[in-house]
């Protein structure tokens, strides 16, 4: 995908962002890039997302994005989750995070996934692989209401400044 004119990782497996290798890295305590998500976390009924932690973000950066979907061979990805403008100055987000409960939501906001729902969505297909994205953007995002994941990804295309990813896939 192309964002301002700069190959981007959206949506894909591509480690760079205008041609340079990006330093940000994405991990989960709770399973391993490429490896099995538990049901506690996959299961279409489950409502709890799985811990997430970063390192290595850019100076530049004033707030994360994060983006999970499902890649899917025909149509749409589809979207799990999205949360925006998490401050630069954190550094995970815990298993079961929730914006409304969690003590340090600060200017968190959370976007719309693809049930139109603002919270951690599960998977109804066995198999399915989930792609984690973190992006690291030099501002934070304001919307009159909550967006989804392409509207997001639309307004943070020239603000980009590093990006990590992860993937899993649900038993």
């Amino acid at each position: 995908m192309f964002f301002g004119g700069k190959r981007a990782c959206v949506f894909g497996g591509l480690f760079l962002y205008g041609g340079k290798a990006l330093a940000l890295s994405l991990l989960s305590p709770a399973f391993t890039d490429g490896g099995v998500i538990s049901n506690l976390y996959a299961d279409a009924t489950s409502e709890v997302s799985p811990p997430l932690q970063w390192r290595g973000a850019s100076r530049r950066t004033v707030s994360y994005v994060l983006i999970v979907d499902e890649p899917r061979d025909s149509g749409p990805n589809v979207v799990h989750w999205v949360i925006y403008n998490i401050p630069a100055s954190w550094s995970d987000l815990p298993e079961d995070f929730n914006v409304e409960s969690d003590e340090r939501r600060e200017s968190v906001q959370v976007g719309l996934n693809s049930w139109a729902k603002t919270d951690w969505t599960g998977v109804e297909l066995k198999g399915a692989q989930l792609h984690f994205q973190l992006i690291a953007i030099n501002r934070f995002l304001k919307f009159n209401d909550s967006p989804d994941a392409l509207t997001v990804l639309s307004a943070i295309e020239d603000y980009i400044v590093d990006e990590g990813e992860i993937s899993a896939t649900c038993p």
